[in-house]
């Protein structure tokens, strides 16, 4: 749950094996939004009790945005899916990886929201967006003259 408290998700017969390996899958079908703690408790037949190593997942939601037009010449549009809930970063890298852009978009900002690009090279470049309790997204897009 939180990494101190956890609730049972299930429980598993253990089989006998050779090696004393075994392979063990449980998928999570409700998961909290933001970082999931795991972990498995594994009791023996003579009593003793061995706790695996804490696994945490992050479960965000992804944010959702198409970048249009793609290839772009002057300037990029992006559209939300949904209405933002907080402050916004939205970070362009080249194909290199390098930062070229960056801007925090408040909330109320208009959508689509526009991004002049007359200054960026002819190439392929990244568009990451980031916000509170949302998975960061990229996506690509092109700049042709």
């Amino acid at each position: 749950m939180d990494g101190s408290d956890y609730e049972v998700m299930e429980t598993l017969q253990g089989k006998a094996i050779a090696d004393n390996s075994q392979v063990v899958q449980v998928r999570d079908e409700q998961p909290n939004d933001g970082f999931n703690y795991y972990r498995m408790l594994v009791l023996f037949g003579n009593g003793d009790e061995v706790y695996s190593p804490v696994r945490v997942v992050s479960c965000d939601e992804p944010m959702d945005y198409t970048i249009f037009p793609n290839p772009a010449t002057s300037e990029v549009f992006i559209q939300l899916t949904e209405a933002p809930e907080g402050e916004m970063q939205w970070n362009i890298n080249d194909a290199y990886g390098r930062v070229v852009w960056t801007q925090k978009i408040a909330p109320d900002a208009q959508s689509p929201y526009r991004i002049d690009v007359t200054d960026f090279r002819d190439g392929l470049y990244y568009l990451f967006a980031t916000q509170p309790g949302k998975r960061a997204v990229g996506k690509r897009f092109v700049i042709s003259r």
